[in-house]
């Protein structure tokens, strides 16, 4: 068996001429010439296992070290249930005192201010990304702000 710490570093990712020459070297094994790169990938991986006892990964699509630790996050996320629904109260408005009145996916809704109201996900999703523009007086900087500010009272899970 070879010493792992001893090898160069290997990338599955490597062109079908760099892993036949990289088998060559370091473990003094060929791997067929006329081989498919696909078959060479496979062969590289029996003969590193039968030579380091250690079985490398499949080959996945390239990320980049900051999407994979947020791939990461959302696999763990992704294990936590989901609600299905939230709680919220919207908070009053002395310019716009009527209640929210919309729809998602052709269903309406209406909201009505300072109250308790359970909705669902796409409605929170809806409220949440509804936004209106506002200008500082003096300087006339622009800044994104909530159209209906409101607070989350509870999450509903199945």
């Amino acid at each position: 068996m070879t010493d792992n710490n001893a090898l160069p570093y290997v990338d599955l990712a490597f062109d079908a001429e760099a892993l036949r020459q990289y088998t060559k070297d370091n473990f003094g094994k060929k791997i067929a010439s006329n081989a498919k790169p696909e078959t060479v990938v496979d062969r590289f991986r029996e003969i590193y296992k039968e030579e380091t006892g250690i079985t490398l990964a499949d080959i996945g699509p390239d990320i980049d070290p900051e999407e994979e630790e947020s791939a990461a996050v959302e696999q763990e996320t992704d294990k936590a249930p989901k609600p299905i629904a939230v709680t919220i109260n919207v908070q009053d408005d002395e310019k716009d005192p009527q209640p929210i009145v919309g729809s998602v996916q052709f269903v309406p809704y209406r909201i009505v201010r300072n109250v308790d109201v359970r909705v669902s996900i796409p409605i929170l999703v809806s409220l949440q990304n509804a936004m209106k523009t506002v200008y500082n007086p003096k300087t006339m900087e622009a800044k994104d702000v909530p159209m209906y500010p409101f607070s989350i009272v509870e999450y509903h899970f199945k």
